[in-house]
């Protein structure tokens, strides 16, 4: 342990960090950890923890320093950093962003703007030098922060969450437990210097105005350990959150009737059945499936998918936050990234035997080639390789999507039945049922491509040549 933590205090604050590193096993020994440093006291504080026990723990460090050019002092900043690194032997990435051009351009706040650019830093740092972990400065006030900011937001168990210990298993926040007061009591204790960012002061920002003001008439009028106590709160609601992520995945899987690249279908009798509060859960989870995260998610946006669910009306769609449509059919809910227009109708032919076609819309090439009857032909068979009595067909066949009143004779069936009956007991979403390739001979559909053959066409004992047509491409 370096000379700095030598007193009793400074061993104990040590040995806490040490305790939450050990708890949330934020270190592998041999790890190359970058260390996030502003030159706030945070950072300083955990960079000068993780140097003392460096070789304890067998670590390799690694300090990343951004300039966001949002203050004139920033630059005097990044310099004592780069100062505080070359005293303790550690190398140091000092990068440059334009904030304020970037939030311009990408109409956000200036704190947004500053986390994106910040965060980017640190990833491209990290991957440069081949980093194990990137280890941040946070405390508990600031979870208790982001607990009270989001519950003003109106945010259900996971915004109350708070800010985790460990994120993606490469973020970690060794200070999470620290209080400020602790923090600051070790760099006195040990005349460690640090640098004071004014813009924490400035009343112009909610999580400035929720420490400075709310918190202190929180602490003063009612809870003087107001701070610990929402800590603790956010640890219980991470874990129970953590629980019901897994819960809630297979509930998710066990649902989901389709699932493609763009969207995702669930069993809505399987949806009804769940209780309110899970339903909401698994709601949130194909949101976030189609969208990639929650952003802009609210609980009426939640209340009106639920209401989707319930409603006796077959066919509806709400529009979500972000470009994400959810629609109800009649046995399932989609999620998809875009409300579907109207697919425009496509016509195609194949002349003859041997010849193929393109289909732009579905991007899938269908061939056509000549067989002989064989028993393999069975086992080679599949939704989008079909083998049909020759004599069975006329040329030139039809190429074309989905018509209402369509109707064929499954493989297996003597009479006929209504195509959209078939797509609903496949379970297939209206928007696929537009782009389902149906190859005709003259009137006759002869193939759902993708699906099922028509019995009309099928090998039969006497099937003396065999015409075989491959779907490629097609996106099941």
């Amino acid at each position: 342990m370096n000379s700095f933590a030598t007193t009793e205090n400074s061993r104990a604050f040590v040995l806490a960090v040490e305790k939450t590193i050990r708890r949330h096993n934020m270190f592998a020994p041999g790890a190359l950890v970058l260390a996030g440093v502003s030159g706030g006291p945070d950072s300083v504080a955990l960079l000068h923890v993780l140097a003392s026990i460096a070789h304890k723990w067998s670590l390799r460090l690694h300090v990343a320093c951004l300039n966001h050019n949002l203050r004139d002092a920033a630059k005097d900043e990044t310099r004592f950093v780069a100062d505080l690194c070359e005293r303790l032997s550690i190398p140091c990435e000092i990068g440059s962003r334009d904030v304020a051009s970037y939030q311009s351009s990408h109409h956000m706040s200036v704190q947004q703007a500053a986390r994106e650019l910040r965060y980017r830093f640190f990833e491209k740092t990290a991957a440069r030098y081949s980093a194990d972990k990137i280890a941040l400065g946070h405390h508990c006030m600031d979870n208790a922060e982001s607990v009270l900011m989001n519950l003003l937001r109106g945010s259900g168990p996971l915004g109350l969450s708070g800010i985790p210990p460990v994120r993606d298993n490469r973020y970690v926040r060794p200070l999470i437990d620290m209080t400020p007061d602790e923090i600051l009591g070790f760099l006195k204790i040990n005349s460690i210097e640090y640098m004071v960012d004014e813009s924490n002061k400035s009343r112009k920002y909610l999580r400035n105005r929720i420490r400075h003001e709310l918190i202190c008439d929180l602490e003063r009028e009612y809870n003087p350990n107001l701070i610990r106590h929402l800590h603790n709160l956010s640890s219980i609601l991470r874990e129970e959150e953590d629980f019901w992520e897994k819960t809630v995945t297979g509930i998710f899987h066990d649902l989901t009737v389709i699932k493609k690249e763009d969207f995702t279908g669930l069993d809505l009798a399987g949806l009804r059945n769940l209780h309110p509060a899970l339903a909401k859960r698994v709601i949130r989870k194909g949101i976030m499936e189609a969208k990639g995260d929650l952003n802009r998610i609210e609980f009426k946006h939640i209340e009106a998918i639920q209401g989707l669910v319930t409603c006796l009306n077959p066919s509806r769609a709400i529009d979500m936050p972000g470009g994400v449509c959810v629609m109800r059919e009649p046995e399932m809910l989609v999620f998809c990234h875009d409300r579907p227009g109207d697919t425009a109708a496509y016509c195609y032919y194949i002349d003859d035997i041997g010849k193929e076609v393109y289909i732009r819309e579905v991007n899938a090439l269908i061939k056509s080639s000549l067989s002989q009857p064989d028993q393999s032909l069975v086992r080679e068979s599949g939704p989008c390789c079909v083998f049909l009595d020759l004599d069975a067909v006329r040329f030139p066949l039809t190429v074309r999507n989905f018509l209402s009143g369509d109707r064929f004779r499954p493989i297996g069936m003597s009479g006929t039945r209504k195509l959209k009956d078939f797509f609903i007991d496949e379970k297939l979403p209206i928007r696929l049922r537009r782009l389902c390739p149906i190859v005709l001979s003259r009137e006759t559909i002869i193939w759902i491509g993708g699906h099922r053959l028509s019995d009309q066409v099928k090998i039969r004992s006497r099937t003396r040549k065999v015409l075989k047509l491959e779907l490629v491409g097609y996106r099941l």
